[in-house]
């Protein structure tokens, strides 16, 4: 239970550092390194376009404004 708790925690902790979307292809891509043992191969495409996605969905189609961080504020949002 720890396993998902802690990492999930340092994830909820880093959102307010990184923003939301930086936090979540982190957090996305260290489950599917350390628990699901998955090639980098398939770690970085699925932990970028995740997050790109859902900003898209919120920010740009919904209008939804979630926290950001330095990344999104350098790229003007």
């Amino acid at each position: 239970m720890l396993q998902v708790f802690v990492p999930t925690v340092i994830y909820v902790l880093l959102i307010g550092f990184l923003g939301l979307y930086v936090s979540s292809a982190i957090f996305i891509a260290f489950f599917m390194a350390w628990l699901g043992k998955y090639p980098l191969y398939k770690i970085v495409p699925v932990a970028v376009l995740i997050p790109v996605a859902l900003f898209f969905m919120f920010e740009v189609w919904f209008l939804v404004p979630l926290p950001k961080g330095p990344l999104e504020t350098a790229l003007g949002y």
